[in-house]
């Protein structure tokens, strides 16, 4: 009997620590908004930016190890979105997985606003055509420009919102990555099905 009540007892508070205070990420609510939200897409560089000015935030979202058990393209910078893999964003709602990943033997620049990369998710219109429905991180603070690196083998993982609305559609997120001064090069993520609000996709 006292092992009976022993064991419910130890269920009970198990129920109590980890049920109450770990919410399963299902039970939270996807983002429904009318409004281009801001990206935010923090990239922590353990490389220093000798060339910053200095002054801007710096993440601590820092580049993993690749595991070779991950099924990733070699040999090329990867934007991977993983919309069946569950995460909280922004604290309170439910979000989706998001990997920069580098297979290249090389370490790769990225540039930064305050930490912020240059991603943003879009989403294809009723004509076809894709549409930018987060904004890209911007500050009037020169000081908040800066670069972060990606090492050989390293990826990323962020949390992105995972949007909800009344027009179904496919999805898309976007890395706008700075080949030189005067030339931008963007990487496409997978697409993926979902829905947003038709309002997000509005350009003002």
């Amino acid at each position: 009997m006292k092992k009976l009540l022993f064991t419910l007892f130890f269920v009970s508070l198990n129920i109590v620590v980890f049920g109450q205070e770990n919410p399963s990420r299902k039970s939270l609510e996807k983002t429904n908004v009318e409004n281009r939200m801001n990206g935010y897409y923090p990239a922590g560089s353990k490389v220093k930016d000798k060339t910053a000015l200095g002054g801007f935030w710096a993440s601590q979202n820092f580049p993993k190890t690749i595991d070779p058990n991950m099924n990733i393209r070699q040999g090329e910078i990867s934007l991977v979105a993983l919309p069946d893999e569950d995460t909280v964003f922004a604290e309170k709602s439910r979000g989706m997985k998001l990997l920069l990943v580098n297979t290249t033997n090389e370490q790769v620049t990225f540039s930064a606003s305050d930490s912020l990369l240059y991603i943003v998710q879009e989403a294809l219109d009723q004509n076809g055509e894709w549409k930018t429905i987060e904004l890209m991180p911007f500050s009037s603070c020169g000081n908040s420009n800066h670069n972060v690196f990606l090492g050989a083998n390293e990826y990323w993982e962020f949390a992105a919102a995972r949007y909800i609305g009344n027009f179904k559609t496919r999805l898309r997120f976007c890395l706008i990555k700075q080949k030189s001064k005067s030339e931008q090069s963007p990487i496409y993520s997978n697409e993926f099905e979902g829905s947003v609000n038709q309002k997000q996709m509005d350009v003002r």
